[in-house]
């Protein structure tokens, strides 16, 4: 029997405040996520043993992960809506902390972009199919989060195609122009070739 006023009991409240917050506003409550918190350690511990920190992170995240799955699919406009808001901000989170923040950061509203384009696929397919999503609902936050890296690199490898097609014209000018007025200069035509690439490395180095 564990007390309701004991230190593990704390602990499961304070991983269920945070999870909350993180995953699942006006979804699920402090308290009915703590006792499935709670009951679901129950269910696969070994006698005398205290749960870690971060299995009881594990627990209410996948907790969580069922409850939002359920809400965005749910029939009920302003519970989907409310799953939409906590996805969104999951999503923006996972972004930020990204390997592709940075350059994400690099182009005007890029992030915000990335995140429409996202949550309008997930809008979608959920329109074409009412059960859309992973098999598993404890594992639609990865599922979600999958989606939203994906457009993501496919953003930043748009850009850097475009930026790569930009510079190639921009050199096809300047050897134009150079040959043009060193046309009787073999000598500064190669450097004006190694100068182009020193220029393109150094660029798409940024």
């Amino acid at each position: 029997m564990i007390e309701r006023s004991g230190d593990l009991w704390l602990q499961i409240r304070h991983v269920a405040v945070q999870s909350i917050q993180g995953y699942a506003q006006g979804i699920l409550t402090v308290e009915v996520l703590a006792e499935e918190i709670l009951q679901e350690w129950k269910s696969r511990h070994i006698a005398d043993e205290q749960p870690s920190h971060s299995l009881l992170i594990r627990i209410a995240q996948r907790i969580c992960s069922r409850a939002l799955c359920m809400a965005w699919r749910s029939p009920q406009p302003d519970l989907r809506n409310r799953a939409f808001d906590n996805l969104r901000c999951y999503l923006e989170r996972s972004l930020r902390n990204s390997g592709y923040a940075a350059t994400l950061q690099g182009y005007e509203n890029a992030i915000e972009d990335v995140l429409h384009q996202t949550l309008e696929e997930l809008h979608l397919a959920l329109i074409r199919n009412s059960s859309a999503g992973p098999d598993d609902p404890a594992t639609f936050l990865k599922w979600a989060q999958t989606a939203v890296i994906r457009h993501a690199h496919v953003f930043v490898q748009k850009c850097k195609s475009n930026r790569c097609d930009s510079l190639d014209a921009q050199q096809e000018k300047f050897a134009d122009q150079f040959v043009d007025e060193h046309a009787d200069d073999p000598q500064e035509s190669v450097i004006s070739q190694e100068l182009q690439q020193v220029l393109k490395d150094a660029i798409l180095s940024l």
